[in-house]
């Protein structure tokens, strides 16, 4: 017999995630909701460990877990894989090394009435370890009100992950938003910022959705020069995206022209923090033509930084390197 169409979808990428699955999959499965209700989509992106063992013994007691294969290509690709193939209305993406807050899908579908407008709802995402926020929108909106995406950046909120939200699945194909295949770090943003300048109804609730667990050795923990070359493809992406916007939705420009700043700063920042030799020379190489100068009309934040960078990446670099080195002599 076929199955109901769930509701909501989780999709999960699976690689090299042994130590960790097992978590994750516990705190979807003992939210208390029938299977019914929900699908958990993973992707085997040609895992070489037990990963993929583990979640087959796991399958077994789970008809809604559906286990996806495919030849390694990257978070982004097993993705989009598992966004072709999931039916829920909603979609949560969770990393295989985190995991969801207990009760946090038993109490949204309990209000999901509330949210039925909504594009995107915005739960809070916090480190398992101390639970500090990742980040926090206090004192900038307010709970189950509904902002545009741009109306958002305005208040001077800034985001670029998409952990922590629940986002309609229909309002992703409508964006025509997938992961860029090209990027192996930082894949989140571009994705996101693919969806906010878009949105028109995104919802925020101080629940605790997802919770951070740091691990050592994950992409997001490790800057080489090799990394930071390949980032060449998000500079490009971001340009891309700002080209799309100008033309579609141009009142959305300044939140993309802002995530083409933060990006590049995010970038400079790993690359000093990492020791990264001849990395300014790695950054002139790979910037691409027309990049550079971001705009800073209706830009509320780092004004001035970015006026710095447009005139000289050089400077740009060297004050971040000052600041790192400050930073340092306060920590110590």
């Amino acid at each position: 017999m076929e199955h109901e169409t769930p509701i909501l979808s989780i999709i999960i990428p699976v690689y090299r995630v042994e130590d960790c699955i097992v978590r994750a999959l516990d705190s979807v499965y003992s939210q208390g909701l029938e299977d019914s209700l929900f699908e958990v989509v993973a992707v085997d992106d040609g895992s070489p460990d037990r990963s993929v063992e583990i979640m087959e013994s796991y399958r077994a007691g789970h008809t809604n877990l559906v286990l996806l294969r495919k030849s390694n290509g990257g978070v982004s690709s097993a993705r989009n894989l598992a966004l072709d193939a999931a039916r829920g209305r909603w979609v949560i993406f969770l990393d295989a090394d985190d995991a969801l807050a207990p009760g946090a899908l038993r109490e949204f579908f309990s209000k999901a009435r509330r949210f039925g407008g909504a594009e995107i709802l915005m739960m809070q995402e916090v480190y398992a370890r101390n639970g500090s926020e990742k980040y926090s929108w206090q004192g900038l909106a307010e709970d189950f009100h509904s902002y545009s995406g741009p109306e958002l950046f305005r208040r001077g909120y800034f985001r670029s992950t998409v952990t922590g939200l629940v986002i309609r699945r229909d309002f992703i194909e409508r964006c025509g938003a997938r992961f860029d295949e090209r990027v192996a770090m930082g894949e989140d943003s571009t994705f996101i910022h693919s969806l906010l300048p878009y949105a028109r109804s995104i919802m925020v609730w101080k629940r605790v959705l997802y919770l951070i667990y740091m691990r050592d050795g994950s992409a997001s923990r490790t800057f080489t020069r090799e990394r930071l070359a390949a980032c060449r493809y998000n500079l490009q992406a971001a340009l891309e995206l700002a080209g799309k916007v100008r033309a579609e939705v141009p009142e959305s420009l300044p939140l993309v022209e802002f995530y083409r700043y933060s990006i590049l700063l995010h970038y400079m920042k790993l690359s000093i923090e990492y020791r990264v030799a001849g990395a300014l020379r790695i950054f002139r190489e790979m910037l691409p033509e027309g990049y550079l100068p971001v705009g800073i009309e209706n830009v509320p934040r780092e004004r001035w930084k970015i006026r710095v960078m447009d005139k000289s990446l050089a400077a740009f670099y060297f004050l971040l390197k000052i600041q790192n080195c400050l930073k340092g002599k306060r920590v110590g």
